[in-house]
């Protein structure tokens, strides 16, 4: 919420203070092994019969500012039940992988895929790749030569959980991940990767995040810190009305997570996105879905942690409400783009094919129609 997926934004360096609170002791430093990664595997390009992605839900889209281009990788494109990690039928339709240029307006096809969907990505910008964790297993994309490979780390988080969150911090080169769903149980651990040694450690903060699923996490790099906000409450126990007012921060070279009261912020959700715009500084998070509420979240939010102020915003026009879409920034051309999803509500969702451009400088959503693209 991208960015990445999630997800992509420039490092920063300088760290201005942020809200006041107290600070969680560290723990002992990392401890890593080099772990030889296994060799790429590259699928081949197949001839795409298609100027425009299918309707798809729980893919995921990653940044590549080696081409300015926003990449789309697989999905579902018929519900499947639950978060949609089932793995991909070898039928359907979203086994892909797509490219869009937002300043050209140019949409190409690249591939099918050939690996389950991994619906939580972020990118390294030391080694240039993308990280990828789920279902069962953590991937890494080279962007270079448009090929995965499987990393097979000694230890890895527990597999087959949904609704987990991935963020990578680019001040110190680790992705993290955060809680999730392994069948019914909910989790609240902190993990750390590092691509350079192929390893998962498990970071075991003093204090956490209560345990959640499909919360949203976002990188800032204006502070050198993961926010972290919101929990799906929907067949889970509901938050107390105190965590629904906090705001949730990491700092990975202290490794504390520190409580933030917020207060004038959106209605307590889960399954939105958040991304973070480094040009204004703020967290732009969009959709999801409330307890007790059939319709999904059509809402536009910010969130400036220096000021620990929310905002909503008012676009002339914007997607309509929905929950498993992704959504990522784009720096070379400074927009946010979304796509697909599933939207509606719950009596009624429809798997989406659309595209939407956000510009964090004007505030303003605008749909982009395949007619409109050029060759």
């Amino acid at each position: 919420m991208t960015a990445a997926l999630l997800l992509l934004a420039a490092c920063g360096s300088t760290q201005p203070p942020g809200p006041a609170a107290t600070t969680i002791p560290a723990t002992e430093p990392l401890m890593t092994v080099d772990t030889p990664i296994p060799p790429t595997v590259t699928p081949e390009p197949v001839s795409g019969t298609s100027t425009w992605p299918t309707r798809r839900y729980a893919h995921f889209m990653a940044y590549d500012p080696q081409s300015d281009q926003v990449l789309l990788f697989n999905g579902h494109d018929k519900k499947v039940g639950g978060w949609g990690y089932e793995r991909l039928d070898e039928e359907s339709k979203a086994r892909d992988e797509w490219a869009y240029d937002v300043d050209q307006n140019r949409m190409e096809f690249l591939r099918t895929a050939p690996y389950t969907v991994y619906n939580k990505t972020a990118y390294d910008e030391q080694s240039r790749r993308l990280v990828a964790f789920g279902a069962d297993d953590t991937a890494v994309y080279d962007l270079e030569n448009k090929a995965w490979q499987k990393t097979e780390p000694e230890e890895q988080p527990g597999t087959w959980r949904h609704g987990f969150s991935l963020a990578y911090d680019s001040q110190s080169d680790r992705t993290i991940l955060f809680g999730g769903n392994p069948h019914g149980s909910l989790l609240n651990d902190t993990w750390a990767y590092d691509y350079e040694t192929n390893t998962w450690t498990e970071m075991s903060p003093d204090v956490s995040p209560s345990p959640r699923d499909g919360h949203a996490m976002a990188y800032d790099t204006e502070s050198d810190r993961i926010i972290l906000w919101g929990a799906n409450e929907v067949g889970n126990p509901p938050m107390s009305e105190e965590e629904k007012a906090t705001v949730w921060v990491y700092d990975y070279e202290t490794n504390t997570w520190t409580a933030i009261e917020s207060t004038g912020g959106p209605s307590y959700r889960g399954g939105h996105t958040m991304v973070y715009h480094p040009g204004t500084d703020r967290i732009i998070l969009f959709g999801g879905y409330q307890l007790g509420e059939v319709d999904f979240s059509d809402e536009t939010w910010a969130y400036d942690y220096s000021a620990n102020t929310w905002t909503q915003l008012t676009p002339s026009t914007h997607p309509s409400g929905r929950r498993l879409f992704s959504m990522v920034y784009a720096e070379g051309a400074d927009k946010i783009v979304l796509f697909g999803g599933m939207a509606g509500n719950f009596l009624k969702e429809e798997t989406s094919d659309e595209l939407w451009i956000f510009d964090p400088v004007s505030d303003e959503w605008s749909q982009v129609m395949p007619d409109s693209l050029n060759p």
